[in-house]
């Protein structure tokens, strides 16, 4: 007998949510460890779900390459919960850089935060894509202003050590790590 543990709200609707509320949920389940999942009265499926079901399971079984795997799943989901953290240098950084462009123009320190979001969304979409600078940490290049982002992958965060304009000499950027 096939059971399920989630009866409302459907699946289709929790994706429906934002990224930040599916990761808040994500984090709950693991954090709870699905007990209140678990303790959930638990429904047998419908005779409309096993079909759909089967005919899932027989796409998959007809052209198993599409779709994507378990592992990949995972590895989403991973990237999805990781967080930026700032190193305290990088916080200095980051207010040097502010504090310089206020003065110019308002907007500019709207832009530039705009940038470095856009920045910190690409690491986390794609940790592993930038090049290295040393044998751990990895860099790269603001999209709009000339500033280079340091960081390092750990289990659970991406730790930025520099935000560095490219106009300083790299060899205090080398101190940094």
């Amino acid at each position: 007998m096939i059971q399920l543990s989630i009866e409302e709200p459907k699946i289709e609707q929790f994706f429906n949510n934002s990224k930040d509320e599916i990761i808040k949920t994500l984090r709950f389940i693991a954090d709870n460890n699905l007990q209140d999942f678990k303790n959930q009265k638990l429904q047998e499926l419908t005779k409309a779900q096993k079909q759909e079901l089967d005919s899932r399971i027989k796409s998959f079984h007809d052209n198993p390459s599409i779709g994507r795997s378990w592992e990949d799943v995972k590895s989403d989901l991973k990237r999805w919960l990781m967080t930026i953290k700032l190193h305290p240098q990088a916080v200095e950084d980051l207010k040097e850089a502010l504090d310089y462009y206020v003065v110019i123009d308002i907007k500019l320190e709207e832009k530039f935060l705009t940038d470095l979001e856009s920045t910190y969304a690409r690491i986390l979409k794609f940790p592993n894509l930038y090049p290295y600078e040393t044998k751990t940490s990895q860099k790269i290049l603001m999209e709009l202003f000339p500033y280079i982002v340091l960081y390092e992958q750990y289990e659970d965060s991406i730790m930025i050590f520099a935000i560095f304009h490219t106009s300083r000499d790299d060899k205090a950027l080398s101190a940094r790590r």
